[in-house]
């Protein structure tokens, strides 16, 4: 048999639970760029207006946290938002789309001063709009065997901030294409780590720039290629006299 894994952390597992090691392939998850993709003028007004309709100001930065509330870290991240420091707290929001408690999360932020710093716009099949109406991404999950939402906020050109722990975290370079974290649990590191991004407009910018080109080169197209590579050979065998 031939297995393939979406994550150099998956085909571990693969090795530590099943014993698999050999014919164990890794081929990560690719994004659709040209539904996932930077703003332009085409879907300028769109940003704008999603950011008029939850009451953002011009000159205040949104995080987008994207996926199920609980499973995702959004506490954490919310957690981290009370350890910003005043100033910064006044510029920045995070929006979660998603899914979970919402009324706890509310009742976290409002514990920790933040309240009026989330946003939450509920869950949508249509998401690429609100990557757009971002100036950033956060995902600092515990456990993620890949998570598209990655990739689909690189391909937005949103500089991440992500769980090291998360399969697609394999295709950032920490410093250079995101931000990576080694403890997600840590709310600390999680601040500290926006406050490093959002204090540097040049550095935010410049890792935006390498994350939509690491995106754009894991095109479903390319994706499907890789599967063929691995799949043809078993074909071949499998129809061989």
């Amino acid at each position: 048999k031939t297995y393939i894994a979406i994550a150099n952390s998956v085909a571990r597992e693969l090795k530590e639970h099943f014993g698999l090691e050999e014919r164990v392939h890794v081929i990560h998850h690719g994004v659709d760029s040209k539904v996932f993709h930077p703003v332009n003028d085409a879907t300028r007004h769109e940003r704008e207006e999603l950011r008029r309709r939850f009451g953002v100001n011009e000159d205040e930065t949104v995080v987008a946290f994207v996926g199920a509330f609980e499973r995702k870290g959004l506490a954490v991240a919310i957690d981290a938002m009370g350890l910003l420091d005043a100033e910064l707290r006044k510029k920045i929001r995070l929006m979660a789309v998603g899914s979970g408690a919402i009324e706890g999360f509310k009742a976290r932020a409002r514990a920790v001063g933040v309240e009026d710093r989330l946003l939450f716009p509920g869950h949508t099949r249509n998401v690429a709009p609100f990557y757009r109406a971002a100036d950033a991404f956060l995902l600092p999950t515990l456990y993620e065997p890949f998570g598209l939402v990655i990739l689909e906020a690189m391909a937005t050109g949103l500089p991440p901030v992500v769980s090291r722990l998360a399969g697609g975290a394999e295709l950032i370079a920490d410093g250079e294409s995101g931000l990576l974290l080694e403890n997600p649990a840590d709310s600390r590191e999680v601040a500290e780590k926006l406050a490093q991004l959002l204090k540097n407009p040049q550095m935010r910018a410049q890792i935006a720039e390498k994350a939509r080109a690491i995106a754009e080169k894991r095109s479903w197209d390319r994706v499907a290629d890789e599967y063929a590579a691995v799949l043809e050979p078993l074909l071949l065998l499998r129809n061989s006299p």
